[in-house]
C-alpha cells in the first residue's frame, strides 16, 4: 500500500530535482565485493516483499548471513555471535523505551485512558475521511514532539486500531497512515537527528534543507490525496 503512495511522490521529487538541481558532479568508487556475500540482504528484501512475518525475516537474514559467512570464510562462529550481540546492543535502548511505553499504554488502557482519548478524537470525527486525517495527524505530531517515529508509532497504533474498527478501516491502511505521517513529519523537524547531521555537515540552516525536501512534502501531499478522494479505502 505504501508503494502506490510513495511512487508518485518519488517521481515528482525526481522531476523537480532534475529541473532545479545543481550542476555539480561526483564519483563513487566501489570497493571489492563478493556477490555471494550480498545474498543475505537479497533474501531479507525478498522475504519482506513477500509479506513474511518480520520476526521470521530477521531470523532467516541472521541465519543466512552466518551460513554464507562460514562458507566463504569471511567470518567465524564467534564473529557471527559477536555481530548478533552488537546488533542487539544497538537496539537495547530503543527496546527498553518501547517496553516502557507499551507498559504505560497498557496502564492507560486499563484505567480507560485510551477509550477517553478515542472518544475525544472520535467526537471531532464525522466520517472515515476525518478518521484517517486524525490518525495521520496524531502520529505525525507525536513523532515530531518526541523526535522518535518508532515510539510515536507504538503510542499511536492502539488508538488508531480503536478508531479504525469504528470506521471500518483496514489494518494495513492504518499501518500505512501511521507509518507515513510519523516518518514524514519527523524528517522535516529542525531538531531531528538526521536534520542535525545534514545541517552540520553542509553548514546550512534547516530552512535551506526544507526547501529541497521535495519527496517528504510530496509524500504527505500524496497521502492526503488518497484520504481526500478515498483512493485506498479498503475494508476490513
Amino acid at each position: 500500500m505504501n508503494f502506490f503512495i510513495a511512487l508518485p511522490a518519488a517521481i515528482v521529487a525526481m522531476i523537480l530535482y532534475s529541473v532545479v538541481g545543481g550542476t555539480g558532479s561526483g564519483a563513487i568508487k566501489a570497493g571489492s565485493y563478493n556477490i555471494i556475500e550480498v545474498l543475505p540482504y537479497l533474501i531479507v528484501l525478498g522475504a519482506a516483499l513477500m509479506g513474511i512475518n518480520v520476526a521470521v525475516v530477521l531470523f532467516v537474514g541472521i541465519l543466512s548471513a552466518g551460513i554464507i559467512g562460514f562458507c566463504v570464510g569471511s567470518c567465524g562462529f564467534f564473529d557471527w555471535i559477536q555481530a548478533i550481540g552488537n546488533g542487539m546492543s544497538d537496539m537495547f535502548s530503543i527496546s527498553m523505551v518501547a517496553i516502557l511505553v507499551s507498559g504505560i499504554i497498557g496502564i492507560v488502557r486499563e484505567y480507560g485512558g485510551v477509550e477517553w482519548l478515542v472518544g475525544a478524537i472520535s467526537g471531532k470525527i464525522k466520517n472515515r475521511r476525518g478518521a484517517e486525517y486524525g490518525i495521520g495527524l496524531m502520529s505525525g505530531i507525536l513523532s515530531a514532539a518526541m523526535v522518535n517515529n518508532t515510539i510515536a508509532i507504538i503510542v499511536t497504533c492502539p488508538i488508531a486500531k480503536e478508531i479504525g474498527e469504528k470506521y471500518k478501516i483496514a489494518p494495513k491502511r492504518l499501518a500505512s497512515l501511521v507509518d507515513i505521517f510519523a516518518c514524514a513529519f519527523i524528517s522535516l523537524m529542525p531538531h531531528d537527528g538526521g536534520m542535525l547531521m545534514i545541517t552540520a555537515l553542509a553548514d546550512v540552516s534547516p530552512l535551506n534543507v526544507l526547501k529541497y525536501s521535495f519527496y517528504m512534502f510530496g509524500l504527505i501531499i500524496a497521502t492526503c490525496v488518497t484520504i481526500q478522494f478515498g483512493l485506498m479505502d479498503e475494508k476490513n
